[in-house]
């Protein structure tokens, strides 16, 4: 297959492309930055630079049997880019006759969801399902770059570790390489529809903290910390301090899916034993270390 990856650059992106080319598809990409593309020469067929900002070339996206759609702009206050942008890339690949398309989502997507990533995702899972392309829900992607890899190096670097409602909530988890043989399928087998892509059973806050400080042979002190006692203080200062919307935004969202679980996972359809979570998060700190050793 040839497959086209929009925002190869990024660490699921990436991944995911030398996954496919290991496997012997034909991968091409974008990035919002055309420097970030200079480290994949000799994994991409083609490249090219695609914004949110600038409609694309049909004839970038001509000859593809797949479009996976893995960009995202993080600025805050960017939504409507991130809808409109993978709107118009979305077009432009159906205008070049690409018939099957991915969106690669979250599990925070969702209509009610109180951070602008999560409703700019659920936007955006509406334009592809409407169309019957494909769109993918991964947990918290557990790997040695992203969001899960700056949490753990907070997580184990600080001898007092607060654990929000006592760490009950459950954290939403999957190991990168698990979410990988998932959208390898999806993409293989041309699976439409919505794909929940997460470990099946969850742990909760406090066990998953636990989990990372273990492989990380870090001691930590837990120290029980009310969410509402967090959210009432951060309303306060918010208006002021735009900075800290995105972690109250998150702590947001955390709280509501813990009372509102609307996904169920879909992952053991294409993974028949998904790797134990405290298992790939010893492995996502093994690169993590390595990467540091190496900077």
């Amino acid at each position: 297959m040839r497959v086209f990856i929009v925002g190869v650059a990024g660490h699921i992106g990436r991944a995911l492309a030398e996954r496919l080319h290991g496997l012997g598809h034909a991968v091409s990409g974008s990035s919002h930055e055309k420097a970030k593309l200079g480290g994949l020469t000799g994994l991409l067929e083609r490249s090219a630079e695609v914004r949110f900002d600038a409609s694309p070339n049909p004839d970038l996206f001509a000859g593809c049997d797949a479009v996976v759609h893995c960009a995202y702009d993080v600025c805050p206050g960017a939504s409507e880019l991130n809808v409109s942008g993978t709107a118009a890339i979305l077009r432009a690949a159906a205008e070049a006759g690409v018939d099957f398309q991915v969106f690669v989502s979250s599990h925070s997507a969702r209509v009610d969801a109180p951070s602008e990533y999560g409703q700019a995702k659920y936007r955006c899972e509406r334009l592809f399902l409407e169309q019957e392309e494909a769109v993918v829900r991964p947990g918290l992607v557990v790997a040695s770059e992203g969001f899960f890899a700056r949490n753990m190096l907070g997580v184990v670097r600080t001898p007092i570790t607060p654990l929000l409602d006592r760490g009950g909530a459950h954290v939403v988890t999957v190991a990168l390489s698990d979410l990988l043989d998932a959208m390898v399928q999806i993409i293989e087998r041309r699976r439409r529809g919505a794909f929940n892509l997460f470990d099946p059973d969850p742990p909760t806050m406090a066990e998953f903290v636990r989990m990372m400080n273990r492989v990380a042979k870090h001691t930590a002190i837990y120290v029980p910390v009310p969410a509402s006692w967090l959210l009432g203080l951060g309303s306060l200062v918010e208006p002021r301090c735009s900075p800290i919307r995105p972690a109250l935004d998150r702590l947001r969202t955390m709280r509501l899916n813990a009372e509102q679980a609307i996904h169920y996972s879909h992952l053991g359809q294409f993974v028949v034993t998904p790797v134990p979570v405290e298992e790939s998060i010893r492995r996502a700190w093994e690169g993590i270390q390595a990467g540091t050793a190496t900077n």
